[in-house]
């Protein structure tokens, strides 16, 4: 016997109605039951009020005409205050199209079933987009000196490439903050540059407001007033010829000399500005390297009393026990030298007693490897990492040059000379910028003020403000955004070494004048 398609729709139909429930057909937009629909309209994030909203069914067909309210809500229009934002329908296909002056229109579908709760959020895209109030980044000055802020870089989104003005109709400057003590008044400024003239160090903050003739946006700047040179919390005592190391949030200070030899540690905490005294090497030195690797703090040669060419020992301390121990000896006795980590290992470069040294030092087997010597003889010199090229400054007879080695490359290759020829200097990176710090001149007879700064990039000097007063055999850490810079000495050869303290940050470098001397905090108890 043959069946037909037909027949065997007809069979199956009977069988589903003898074995199962009785079979129900549903056409597509049929409505069976009443559903909720919630519909909210936002911008952003942010509800959007007094927006029409209209409901059409499958067929094309009315099926409603709403407002939205204060929190974004369709509701009855004949109801604007309604909190019943429960659209009730019957089950199938729907279009929602929202129109609200100043964005485009929009329209989304939604379905729903039988005896269903659904929410559909609207978003809508501004047919004027709001402007975008740009006034740059923090802004940095030095007291009674006027500034310039500059809104400038506010624009419109929808303005043409070709307006000059970027859209921007109005500019609102208003100052919303000073320091306490500042008497600075301020009238709002309708301008994109206004001049502000800050009169005592803080900070100062505006609101910037721009108008595009439709809608506003305004943006927080901040000012920071301040002087190059600060004063931190005295070191205990004074000293010259040490080193500093920081780790993490602290400054290690270790050594040096005060008409005699210190094995002393005295810990600076960055965050209090305040000092405390760790317990002391075995062996007391001066002009040694200092490092940090893996958390600990290494201290390599220098020379004593008792040692007077040059010391081998190294000492290991350990931050978290607090405690030192001794490390493989120095293969070259040697001081005035350099130490740098790089790639877990710690690199010692010349110094009196192996002025063409190079020493690694690797902690995974606690060995010591001698490397090629340097191409020049170097000590009384500073050592600086960038990247992975190592930059020798200064140093006794080698004054101006600055030497650098590429650890990849494995190869020398000659800077440009230092502006001031210098040796008992030292130097920091901040910023992927190399700062050499005072020293001892060879123009004359006593140490230099001089702050200089190489940019590996351009390969080019540039001079900062310098120091308070002339100084060497100091040394120097940085830490967010700033130098600090320990103890030295004023007079070269006389013994005059202090205990001051002083911050340099570079925000304030704003005019190169002589900075007015700092009155140091007093000695810490």
């Amino acid at each position: 016997m043959s069946i037909s398609r037909r027949d065997m729709q007809v069979y199956a139909i009977v069988a589903v109605s003898v074995t199962t429930a009785p079979l129900i057909r549903v056409d597509m937009g049929q409505k069976l039951a009443e559903s909720a629909l919630v519909i909210s309209v936002v911008n952003e994030g942010e509800p959007v009020s007094g927006s029409k909203v209209r409901l059409i069914d499958s067929q094309g067909k009315p099926a409603g005409s709403f407002i939205t309210n204060k929190k974004g809500y369709a509701v009855l229009q004949s109801k604007p205050n309604s909190t019943d934002y429960e659209v009730k329908l019957s089950s199938g296909n729907y279009k929602i199209e929202v129109l609200k002056e100043g964005f485009l229109s929009k329209s989304a579908k939604v379905f729903l079933t039988e005896d269903d709760f659904v929410e559909k959020i609207i978003p809508l895209e501004p047919s004027n987009h709001r402007p975008v109030a740009d006034p740059g980044p923090t802004d940095y000055t030095n007291p009674k000196r006027s500034i310039i802020l500059d809104g400038t870089a506010s624009y419109d989104p929808d303005a043409e490439l070709t307006d000059k003005t970027k859209g921007i109709v109005e500019y609102t400057w208003e100052l919303t903050g000073r320091p306490s003590k500042s008497k600075a008044h301020w009238e709002p400024a309708a301008v994109a540059k206004p001049k502000f003239n800050p009169d005592v160090p803080g900070e100062y903050r505006f609101n910037l407001t721009v108008f595009d003739g439709l809608l506003e946006q305004s943006t927080e700047h901040t000012l920071m007033v301040g002087t190059p040179y600060s004063a931190g919390a005295t070191i205990p005592i004074q000293i010259g010829g040490h080193k500093v190391t920081r780790i993490d949030n602290k400054v290690y200070l270790t050594g040096g000399w005060n008409h005699e030899y210190s094995n002393r540690l005295f810990i600076y905490n960055l965050e209090r500005d305040t000092w405390s005294e760790g317990a002391p090497m075995a062996i007391a030195r001066n002009h040694h390297a200092s490092v940090a690797l893996g958390g600990k703090l290494y201290i390599i040669g220098g020379h004593n009393k008792e040692l007077p060419e040059g010391i081998d020992t190294v000492e290991i301390y350990d931050p978290v026990t607090t405690r030192w121990h001794k490390g493989p000896s120095l293969p070259t006795a040697r001081y005035n030298l350099t130490a740098t980590a790089w790639h877990g290992a710690i690199y010692t470069m010349g110094g009196i007693g192996g002025a063409s040294a190079v020493e690694v030092y690797q902690p995974e087997t606690k060995s010591w490897n001698k490397l090629p010597s340097l191409p020049r003889p170097r000590y009384r010199h500073a050592a600086q990492l960038v990247g992975d090229t190592l930059y020798l400054i200064g140093g006794k007879s080698t004054e101006s040059m600055i030497t650098a080695y590429d650890f990849t490359k494995q190869v020398w290759e000659q800077g440009p000379d230092m502006p001031t020829g210098r040796y008992y200097l030292d130097a920091v990176v901040l910023h992927k910028k190399i700062y050499v710090i005072g020293g001892h001149g060879i123009s004359k007879f006593g140490g230099e003020p001089l702050v200089e700064v190489y940019d590996p990039l351009s390969k080019s000097w540039s001079s900062k403000n310098p120091l308070p007063f002339a100084l060497d055999i100091h040394s120097a850490a940085t830490y967010q955004d700033r130098i600090f810079i320990f103890g030295g000495e004023r007079e070269f050869g006389t013994s005059k070494t202090i205990n001051d303290t002083f911050v340099y940050d570079p925000r304030f470098d704003i005019t190169h004048a002589k900075p007015k001397p700092i009155q140091p905090k007093p000695p810490a108890s």
